[in-house]
């Protein structure tokens, strides 16, 4: 057997086994549901290949008593100089992104990662906001607003899931929440010039 030989068994080999894991996951999809196959398929980064482009319906993974179309949650936060203020009061931009994280949770820091690189906030109608209980942990991973917040202020929204995004407009009204950084959020973030 020929080095070229087995350069091409090698490559047929490896065709077959992410053929078989595409099948495994595609089985995921149909006999688990939608919602597990999402997530599966997206720990993978194949959400792509196996479900079908459709519009993000984001509110099948809100687990919070905040609602689209609610007036801003009432949230108590602690700003930078330990001052607890309502959150309603310090919104100042056209759009604000309030994205309710925790230090221990790594698809939270994915997302601030996220963040980073694709918000602008110079040419941006938008501003994010990032709370989190334990959030002086955050304040070296980033640029932008960091507030903290107690677990009585979380739990009474039934807050538990992280991270909990909430995109509220100019009015204080929520005009999108979900819990989860995924692709499909991301895809909503590009489709709505949120990011």
């Amino acid at each position: 057997m020929t080095d070229l030989q087995t350069g091409t068994e090698k490559k047929s080999s490896s065709n077959t086994g992410s053929l078989l894991l595409k099948a495994a996951l595609f089985f995921v999809v149909v006999v688990a549901g939608t919602a597990t196959g999402v997530v599966v398929t997206d720990v993978f980064g194949l959400t792509n290949l196996i479900l079908p482009k459709q519009k993000a319906d984001l509110s099948t993974f809100n687990d919070s008593k905040v609602k689209v179309g609610d007036a801003c949650p009432d949230l108590d936060v602690i700003a930078g100089d330990e001052e607890t203020v309502k959150l309603k009061d310090i919104l100042q931009a056209e759009r604000t992104l309030v994205a309710v994280m925790a230090n221990g949770c790594e698809p939270c820091h994915r997302m601030l990662a996220y963040f980073n690189t694709e918000h602008d906030p110079e040419n941006s109608d938008l501003e994010i906001i990032c709370i989190a209980v334990d959030h002086e942990a955050l304040l070296n991973e980033t640029n932008l607003t960091v507030m903290g917040v107690d677990f009585k202020s979380l739990n009474t929204l039934d807050i538990y899931s992280f991270p909990t995004i909430i995109l509220l407009d100019r009015e204080g009204t929520v005009t999108m929440v979900t819990s989860g950084f995924s692709q499909q959020l991301r895809s909503y973030f590009a489709e709505n010039n949120i990011v």
